[in-house]
């Protein structure tokens, strides 16, 4: 195995365990309140994991422009130990065991943006598609392997070792960050980091960030598909099972797509689809109908976050890559905070359904528009230039 690629997977693992790190605690809930917490304090438990992660995202590309790629992993990975054993012994003291969650909420942040950052960063044109198709699989594979053994293990009684797994996920990042080397002054060539001011002056930009605010809107419905499940008498998980298969396979066995097509002209179409299957979704209740939109909504997925994530590297030089990256998972959680309190909003007045209906509108209309009117013109002007 090259160097290079023993890297790239090296980098792989650590965002998967790190992923597995957030994930291990969707079955928290049931099992704290079972041990006394107040459903008030178990869903702060959860939300402010997110709020902190969200806020701090800016503090991982300062940290990777002080530190460096591989001090940054190692020092995230130590605070992520320190606060998973801090959760693990601080159960009964409500207020200690969320103030260790928060914390552990900004080292998720920086050690995700750092493992990010460095796909960005090393590769190149060609192989940056393939590479972040294969490595956005990292996000999903938890749901699969960690999410399933947390709750064997709490419906088995063995709660200690289940409270003990996030202690051993964190250890295995930090292992894994160990022995990720540090980016090549080659890749940066020894320019100054890149203002935030600076980046968002370069070409394509500014359109590159509406299309990822409005693709992640659109994903953040995930948080709210239970409701309007419940609404149309259908099992969400038709369309859960469907969307996570589409999108896995997509990445793995249907990545060439991602390579053989312009980046930029895929960028408006995955997040018009994933409009579309929100929008006739809500018009049904049959199953085979959930999993077919099930499935559009995978494929404009497993496509979508690929391609964006690709698209900072292919628009803007190394030196904003950690500031680009920062901003664009700033971007995904905004989606996922916002959904729900749209939906809060809005669904009590309308219903489930029609919010849904106006969201996915919304999305495929907007994204189709930024295709023909902003993403096409762009990627005309760039193929020119070449």
């Amino acid at each position: 195995m090259k160097k290079e690629t023993k890297q790239i997977f090296l980098v792989f693992l650590a965002y998967y365990f790190i992923t597995c790190f957030s994930d291990v605690y969707m079955v928290f809930v049931p099992f704290f309140e079972k041990r006394g917490a107040s459903p008030r304090a178990a869903g702060l438990f959860i939300s402010c994991f997110y709020l902190v992660r969200m806020l701090s995202r800016p503090l991982g590309s300062c940290t990777i422009e002080k530190l460096g790629m591989r001090k940054t992993l190692v020092v995230s990975a130590i605070m992520s130990i320190l606060t998973s054993i801090g959760i693990a012994f601080s159960l009964s003291n409500y207020p200690l065991v969320i103030l260790f969650r928060s914390i552990s909420g900004i080292s998720d942040s920086i050690f995700v943006c750092a493992t990010v950052a460095y796909q960005s960063m090393v590769l190149d044109y060609k192989s940056r598609g393939l590479g972040f198709a294969l490595f956005t699989t990292g996000s999903t594979l938890p749901m699969a392997t960690i999410v399933p053994l947390s709750e064997w293990l709490i419906n088995m009684q063995m709660a200690t070792t289940y409270i003990m797994l996030p202690v051993i996920i964190t250890t295995i990042c930090l292992g894994t960050a160990f022995m990720i080397n540090d980016i090549p002054p080659s890749v940066k060539k020894d320019k100054e980091w890149g203002s935030y001011s600076d980046m968002f002056r370069v070409r394509g930009v500014k359109i590159f960030y509406l299309s990822c605010v409005i693709l992640l809107i659109a994903d953040g419905t995930m948080m709210v598909f239970s409701s309007l499940a419940q609404e149309r008498r259908v099992s969400v998980s038709y369309f859960m099972i469907s969307l996570s298969l589409a999108a896995f396979i997509i990445r793995t066995i249907g990545y060439k797509i991602i390579n053989k097509i312009p980046r930029l002209l895929l960028a408006g179409p995955t997040g018009a689809l994933m409009g579309l299957s929100i929008f006739c979704v809500s018009f049904t209740s049959n199953p085979q109908m959930w999993v077919l939109w099930g499935i559009a909504y995978g494929v404009g997925i497993g496509i979508g976050y690929p391609v964006h994530f690709s698209i900072v590297g292919d628009l803007l030089p190394v030196e904003f890559h950690p500031k680009a990256t920062s901003t664009v998972l700033f971007c995904v959680d905004l989606g996922w905070g916002v959904i729900p309190l749209i939906y809060g909003i809005v669904s009590p007045v309308i219903g489930a359904s029609w919010t849904f209906r106006l969201i996915g509108l919304s999305a495929l209309i907007s994204m189709t528009a930024m295709h023909f009117v902003l993403w096409l013109p762009l990627w005309r002007e760039k193929r020119k230039a070449v």
